[in-house]
């Protein structure tokens, strides 16, 4: 099984070492990644920030470290984020990096060029557009931090092709691949079970308009929950968590 204690010695190399800010058992797309990995017989060690929610959802094949960070909020967590995850990158033996969003991309890509190894790099959001509730240093920071990172990467992914193309014009580099976020769907696909629409008593034929997702700004919640109330007859359901939870509920 996997290894998620801090005092058992890693193994004395790893095909892979993935570094995420935050939960890597908590993370679907980690996750997906992870198994890809081991599938292919890869000897993989996963960084994540914070006890494990679910440590056995890391596959058989990959280890698991938590990296410990200082209690700072704002550019103060990110800096410290940053050394930390550089301090754990660079005491491995390791072909390839893969840095799992931004925030662990500058890390990533000095341990990489420190040790040799090759840079993967995970883009999930196109952070030069990114909607920074009134905070536009925010966006031009991140912009500015993926541009002088993103060419070091061997290999860049992202999450749909308009980010992909958005990518290539801006930074001039080779069309990101595109991993979609999705579920691993069960042999046969997924029968239709009906247990969101008996949990919630939602009839069996009525509409139903489904997001999952973080509640935030820059999402269009909101608007769309309020435009909900033009069509009574199809149902909003969201699922998820986040600081606009009390004002959807008052849609």
């Amino acid at each position: 099984g996997p290894d998620v204690h801090n005092a058992v010695p890693l193994t004395s190399s790893y095909d892979v070492a993935l570094a995420f800010l935050g939960d890597v058992s908590a993370s679907s797309r980690a996750l997906r990644q992870l198994r890809a990995l081991t599938d292919e017989g890869a000897r993989v060690l996963a960084f994540g920030v914070g006890k494990p929610r679910d440590a056995g959802a890391i596959p058989d094949g990959a280890d698991l470290r938590t990296v410990p960070v200082s209690e700072a909020r704002g550019p103060a967590y990110f800096l410290a984020a940053h050394r930390a995850m550089g301090r754990a990158l660079a005491g491995i033996r390791v072909r390839v990096i893969h840095a799992s969003d931004l925030h662990v991309l500058p890390a990533a890509a000095e341990a990489a060029r420190a040790s040799g190894a090759r840079l993967v790099y995970d883009a999930r959001e196109f952070y030069p557009g990114l909607d920074a509730a009134g905070r536009p240093w925010i966006r031009w920071t991140w912009a500015a931090v993926e541009r002088r990172f993103v060419s070091r990467a061997d290999a860049v992914f992202t999450v749909n092709d308009a980010i992909s193309d958005a990518m290539q014009r801006r930074y001039s580099i080779e069309r990101p691949v595109v991993v979609r976020n999705v579920s691993d769907a069960p042999p046969g696909g997924l029968p239709r079970t009906g247990d969101l629409r008996a949990r919630l008593g939602i009839e069996a034929d009525r509409p139903v308009v489904l997001y999952q997702g973080l509640f935030r700004e820059g999402r269009g919640l909101v608007p769309l929950a309020t435009a909900m109330r033009a069509i009574p007859e199809v149902t909003l359901v969201c699922i998820g968590e986040g600081p606009l939870e009390d004002d959807l509920r008052q849609c």
